[in-house]
């Protein structure tokens, strides 16, 4: 709701990405910012089973383990690690842990992300909600995606693991099909070695494929774009 809130909200750059959760029903971004937000778009609603429920605020429900240095839940994508060595890694995660985020970000398609990552985070691991995604849509695929990520990012768990970038049906169809990736995250929950499961979708389908996601699956995230050009489109909204 960006280009309708503009002259109300200053800074909704934060607001590029909101996380929309499917289970839990939160929004993942700069608290302090969304408590200001008219009730309109605090009140988000989601289909559950046949129910509708309001959507609270994400503050603590999905971070409970985070200390807040500064207050609220502070993301650090790390897209732009792709060349990255481990010293420049070291030097930004530094910087960014120093000034509050305590949620990281990262994907096997992001370069050397999660081979940097991993070694800085190993000691801190208690400090940092860390979400990860895979593109793998295939149940064996995935697990092995998934394994990869946990030895590369030197860790036992991952709090939230997230289909990347599903952006058809086709897409949906092959993860929630028999044999698909969405077997793998069952699994992976049941085993505890991640804690949360969601989707991330992107381009003019996002929010249609979002809503099917979340009537085929038990996700507790759902992550679609918004930003003035696709809120200006009716049937974007």
């Amino acid at each position: 709701h960006r280009q309708h809130l503009a002259p109300q909200i200053h800074g909704l750059e934060a607001l590029a990405d909101l996380h929309l959760a499917a289970r839990g029903a939160f929004l993942i971004g700069d608290i302090g910012l969304l408590e200001r937000l008219p009730g309109e778009v605090v009140q988000i609603r989601r289909l559950v089973g046949r129910e509708q429920r309001p959507l609270p605020i994400l503050s603590h429900a999905l971070h409970e383990q985070i200390r807040y240095p500064i207050g609220g839940v502070h993301v650090m994508g790390t897209a732009a690690f792709w060349n990255i060595d481990q010293e420049g890694a070291n030097n930004a995660l530094d910087l960014v842990a120093a000034h509050g985020v305590n949620h990281i970000d990262v994907a096997p398609q992001y370069g050397n992300a999660q081979s940097v990552v991993g070694p800085w985070l190993e000691s801190r691991r208690d400090q940092f909600f860390l979400g990860c995604k895979t593109l793998e849509r295939a149940r064996d695929a995935a697990w092995g995606d998934l394994q990869n990520s946990l030895k590369l990012l030197r860790t036992a768990v991952i709090d939230l693991y997230q289909f990347h970038a599903v952006t058809t049906m086709d897409e949906l169809d092959a993860i929630t099909g028999d044999g698909g990736a969405f077997e793998t995250f069952q699994r992976a929950r049941n085993e505890g070695l991640v804690r949360y499961l969601g989707i991330t979708s992107h381009g003019m389908h996002a929010p249609k494929i979002a809503l099917e996601a979340v009537a085929r699956m038990d996700l507790d995230t759902v992550m679609v774009p918004i930003n003035p050009r696709l809120y200006a489109d009716a049937d974007y909204r």
